[in-house]
């Protein structure tokens, strides 16, 4: 069975901190409608080292699959912005976007059938396996400690410390405002 290398996109092959930094810099929380502006320009650049580890993995026979929550209407966008950061083996195929939920497992698990997936990389647990979905804080460190073998191997985690599935655990994944939500994240801080 050929090898096969998952990896997500967003901050984890390619750099969205610009539309980030507009954001911070204009004071907007995150709207789907500015994502999508975002995107159509097609301008995120690769992190680094992304696009050297995308062609080491071809040259070995890997096939990369990129697996990402974006929506399923910015897929040209987004292998327009993919291909044009020089990444490797882009295909309406490998480019697999969000069609309904936003668990990837059953992504993941569809491209198993085919293909021995060797490595997981992500800015985000829920990049890796579906056991770190909607869990406390305390749940994700306890699934994290009992794949610890897979970290590294694997499991290839990226930090990303702007926005994330972390994130939504620490406000319990409930609907808050955002005076809730900085109060929140205050809280949760863990101070010397």
């Amino acid at each position: 069975m050929m090898r096969a290398v998952v990896v997500d996109i967003d901050e984890t092959v390619l750099d969205n901190s610009p539309a980030q930094a507009y954001g911070a810099k204009n004071r907007l929380p995150f709207e789907l409608k500015g994502w999508y502006q975002w995107g159509e320009m097609r301008k995120a650049k690769a992190i680094p080292g992304a696009v050297e580890f995308a062609n080491y993995a071809k040259s070995k026979g890997v096939r990369i699959f990129y697996v990402s929550n974006r929506d399923e209407v910015q897929k040209a966008a987004t292998i327009d912005n993919l291909k044009a950061a020089g990444f490797p083996d882009i295909t309406e195929e490998n480019v697999v976007l969000r069609q309904k939920e936003s668990t990837k497992e059953p992504r993941r698990l569809a491209i198993a059938e085919k293909y021995r997936i060797v490595i997981l990389m992500g800015d985000n647990l829920n990049d890796l396996s579906n056991v770190y979905e909607r869990k406390s804080i305390a749940e994700r460190f306890a699934e994290v400690d009992k794949a610890k073998e897979l970290y590294g191997n694997k499991f290839i985690v990226l930090p990303n410390a702007m926005y994330g599935e972390w994130e939504s655990a620490i406000y319990e994944y409930g609907r808050l405002t955002e005076a809730q939500k900085s109060e929140k994240r205050a809280n949760a801080l863990e101070l010397p």
